[in-house]
């Protein structure tokens, strides 16, 4: 087995202890603003564009008008409408009612994901108990379990991100 020089073990580790700065600079900033790169960047997805549908359907045929919010910067978690799509980060999250129209919510740290909590707070009130009685009790709906997770999910990219920044500069 040939040997290799020191400075091509060096100059490796740099080159990607830098890509892994990189790449977790991306994941740190990807939700805090709705412009086109960072849009594309989040932890978890969640499009809700049938919920609508299945909640007429298991409803006794029930209308779901008004479940969905038409208006893109109606502000979150105020029950003025569901959006269709969902996206989490690590400093917040972001809902979209068409692929490039959407608004995020505050920025803080750690965000929590809690989807099922997000959902109902978003939906009016008239489908609040009806949403919470169709969607079975599961991990999904365990916000307590997921927003654990994701805020030790948070602490260790966080660490990792000054860890790979240190070993990259040493």
């Amino acid at each position: 087995m040939p040997i290799i020089p020191g400075e091509v073990c060096i100059g490796s580790a740099t080159f990607f202890s830098f890509v892994a700065v990189l790449l977790l600079i991306f994941t740190h900033v990807g939700q805090l603003n709705t412009s086109t790169i960072p849009r594309g960047i989040s932890m978890v997805k969640m499009n809700v564009s049938g919920f609508g549908d299945a909640l007429s359907q298991s409803h006794a045929g029930d209308s779901a008008a008004g479940l969905y919010t038409t208006n893109a910067t109606a502000p979150l978690e105020e029950g003025d409408g569901l959006r269709q799509i969902y996206a989490w980060g690590f400093y917040s999250h972001c809902a979209y009612v068409a692929p490039e129209q959407g608004i995020c919510s505050n920025k803080s740290q750690p965000n929590l994901f809690q989807p099922f909590d997000t959902m109902v707070a978003d939906a009016p009130a008239k489908f609040h108990t009806v949403t919470q009685f169709i969607v079975p009790n599961s991990g999904f709906t365990d916000s307590s379990f997921l927003g654990s997770l994701s805020r030790g999910a948070y602490w260790l990219c966080f660490i990792g991100s000054i860890l790979a920044a240190l070993a990259m500069i040493l």
